[in-house]
């Protein structure tokens, strides 16, 4: 029998020898790095979309003992938040590239002129 992480952990493999590959790379054209940057990103949202997948299935969270649970928030916190921070740098460096967009703001209907002209 097979367990269902074995799939997922030789995938994973695969991924990181992938990832290496794209570190390891020199003298990528403009569309080799954004290839590996969407590659990147893609691998990280199959992390994340696993990760939900198990934090959200309480029966399996069960099966953790609180200080496990805590050692996995903990690491959690730290990897995102130096992911938060180093999308704050990298925006706040290429701010003057990001499109300006303007907001507008409509106003609300309340909701008795919104159901004036109904009939009841």
């Amino acid at each position: 029998m097979i367990k269902v992480s074995e799939p997922w952990l030789q995938q994973s493999k695969n991924i990181l020898n992938a990832l290496e590959k794209y570190a390891a790379a020199e003298d990528n054209d403009r569309l080799e790095i954004i290839n590996a940057m969407l590659f990147t990103l893609n691998a990280l949202d199959r992390s994340l979309q696993g990760w939900r997948r198990w934090v959200q299935n309480l029966a399996f969270m069960s099966r953790f003992t609180q200080d496990e649970l805590q050692d996995i928030e903990r690491g959690l916190i730290e990897k995102v938040r130096a992911f938060v921070q180093y999308d704050m740098a990298v925006t706040q460096q290429h701010e003057q590239k990001i499109p300006k967009i303007r907001f507008r703001t409509r106003r609300r209907r309340s909701q008795s002129e919104a159901t004036s002209g109904l009939i009841v």
